[in-house]
This record gives C-alpha cells, sequence and structure tokens, in this order.
C-alpha cells in the first residue's frame, strides 16, 4: 500500500500598510502609503510628490520633489531628499517668440561633498547675440556653484523649493542681459561630471563687466548692421527708375479734354 506523502503548507506572509513621511526639513508631511509584507522590501524605493503637498502653495504645483526611503520606525517609513523638477508644460509655458532660450547642464559640489547636476533655463526679452548667450552662460554656473559652495545638499534643495536660488541667480543675470525668465528645470545627485569649480567674487565681477562691455559692443553691432541693411534696401528701391505706363492705357482720374 503506497503511503501518501506528507504536503507542507507554504507560509504567506500577511502585508500591511506603511506610511511614507517627508523629512523634517519637509515638516514631515505624509507623502502616501504603501502595501508591504516587510519593511525592508520598501528601503531604496523613490518617490515623486508633487512640492504643493508639502508647501500648500498652489503656485507649487508645477514643480515635483524625489524622495528615497532610507529606514523604517514600525509603521512609518522614513525618506530623504534626492531631487527636484518641473513639469514640461510648465517649461513651455514660458517660452515666446523673438526670445532667446539658453539651456544648460553642468555639477556643482555643496558644502558637505555631494555632487549635484544642475540643469537650469534662462528665457531673454528680447533675441540675443552669441556673445549675450556665452555671458549669461558663464555667470550662470559662477553663481550657482558659488551659492551651492556655501551651503549643504539639504540647505540647497530648500532654497530651490523657496525660490531665493532662482532669485539670486536671475538678478545677477540681468545685469547681464535682461531676463524675461528663469528657472531650474532639475537638479539631483550627480552619478558621474566634472564639477564646476565656484570662483571668487573679485575675479567673477571683472569676467562679468568685461562680458557686459562684449556683450553690448556685439548687441549694437547688430543693431547698426540691421538699420544698415534697412537703409541700402529703400535707397535701392528708390534709385530704380520709375517704369512708363503701358501704350494704349487711359486715365479715368482726370476728364478727356
Amino acid at each position: 500500500m503506497v503511503k501518501a506523502k506528507a504536503v507542507q503548507a507554504t507560509k504567506i506572509k500577511r502585508k500591511n500598510w506603511y506610511s511614507i513621511l517627508a523629512p523634517k526639513e519637509q515638516n514631515t508631511v505624509v507623502l502616501g502609503e504603501t502595501f508591504v509584507a516587510e519593511p525592508e522590501a520598501a528601503v531604496g524605493r523613490v518617490i515623486h510628490a508633487n512640492l504643493k503637498i508639502i508647501t500648500d502653495n498652489l503656485r507649487d504645483q508645477n514643480a515635483y520633489l524625489t524622495f528615497k526611503i532610507n529606514a523604517f520606525v514600525g509603521k512609518n517609513l522614513q525618506t530623504e531628499v534626492s531631487g527636484f523638477y518641473l513639469t514640461p508644460p510648465s517649461i513651455r509655458k514660458i517660452m515666446r517668440r523673438n526670445t532667446s532660450r539658453i539651456d544648460e547642464s553642468f555639477v556643482v559640489t555643496t558644502k558637505d561633498s555631494k555632487n549635484i547636476r544642475i540643469k537650469p533655463i534662462a528665457v531673454t526679452i528680447h533675441k540675443t547675440v552669441r556673445s549675450i548667450e556665452s555671458a549669461l552662460r558663464e555667470t550662470m554656473k559662477n553663481t550657482v556653484a558659488r551659492e551651492a559652495a556655501e551651503s549643504t545638499f539639504i540647505e540647497f534643495i530648500q532654497r530651490l523649493i523657496t525660490h531665493q536660488l532662482q532669485n539670486t541667480v536671475k538678478k545677477r543675470l540681468t545685469k547681464v542681459y535682461p531676463l524675461r525668465a528663469f528657472d531650474i528645470k532639475n537638479a539631483e545627485l550627480a552619478r558621474a561630471g566634472r564639477a564646476v569649480k565656484a570662483k571668487a567674487e573679485e575675479e567673477t565681477v571683472k569676467e562679468e563687466d568685461e562680458n557686459i562691455l562684449q556683450a553690448d559692443e556685439d548687441q549694437s553691432k547688430k543693431v547698426k548692421k540691421k538699420k544698415k541693411l534697412v537703409s541700402e534696401e529703400m535707397a535701392e528701391e528708390f534709385s530704380q527708375p520709375a517704369q512708363a505706363e503701358p501704350e494704349g492705357t487711359e486715365d479715368f482720374g482726370e476728364e478727356q479734354k
């Protein structure tokens, strides 16, 4: 007689709900919940949260923060900020015709030795020449690198959230050429790339003054060239002899005598 083999029942782990909390710098706001069997399984996950949830400001609905789950306490999962970015529709809204869009991507180092890849965008009020765009790029890099070197990663992100960093950089760039808008499209921990070194204040001011003079000179040359082309076209138009009227045409404007 064949004996029946004993079947061992598999143990099914019961899943539970765990709350995901923001860091204390973001007022420990509840970012959401996750349904897992063990909290260890959620560690390492990345969460995308709308900035409006944290600041309770409707103007921040076009920005997002990324959080990484790094620990758990009881039924709560702890997180740390890992990045900041804007939605593509909000970037398209600031564009207008006859303006210059300047996009850049570079790495800066914070006071606590963390490398951040920054992707800013600047939009001028008018179409500009290349020398002005180059001057704006250099000023942009120097200003952001200096601001990063004077703050930790958390402080840097906080300045992004409150728009203090964007206002500081825009104020500096406006000295080179008036801007319609300036913002940071993306800021995240850099995986690779050589960091931009922050220059001394005196050296930066000297370079900015030289860039402003060069940019003004190039812009005035462009305006003069444009005026010259227009005047040449007008002179050429007036220098052409008037075409004689073809025979057999009648002038209906006056009575024939």
